[in-house]
């Protein structure tokens, strides 16, 4: 599990910490420890992970992954570097195909950036790959 897509997918639903762990059933400090990673993704149980995906309106493998997502530029036959993908498609094509919680949850967090800081920041917290062409 990933410190930084559960804490993203609070934070774009506007989620305090507490709201999540009354939710759970656990301390607030469970919920900030799971955020920066002091608690071991294999600990939580997987009632705790299913609690976390209802409250977090984000589905279980998104939660649990550990690798950030990718970019294909050619309809999926390929995964690009963030910097292939900025060379290869413009910028306002490689945004339309961002989801809008997240990509405003990076804009709020990251702004001002470069837009490979951006597209690489908001790879490791996108609920899924994004696929253009």
């Amino acid at each position: 599990m990933s410190s930084k897509t559960v804490k993203a997918a609070r934070e774009s639903l506007g989620i305090g910490q507490k709201a999540v762990a009354e939710y759970m059933g656990v301390p607030q400090s469970t919920v900030s420890k799971i955020e920066t990673g002091i608690i071991n993704p294999g600990n939580i149980t997987a009632r705790n992970v299913v609690a976390l995906s209802e409250i977090l309106e984000a589905p279980v493998d998104y939660l649990i992954r550990e690798e950030p997502a990718q970019i294909s530029v050619d309809n999926g036959r390929s995964w690009a570097t963030p910097e292939e993908a900025i060379e290869e498609m413009p910028w306002d094509i490689i945004v339309a195909a961002m989801d809008d919680r997240y990509r405003e949850y990076i804009h709020r967090e990251a702004s001002p950036c470069s837009d490979l800081e951006f597209l690489v920041r908001y790879l490791e917290v996108a609920p899924e790959n994004i696929i253009i062409g």
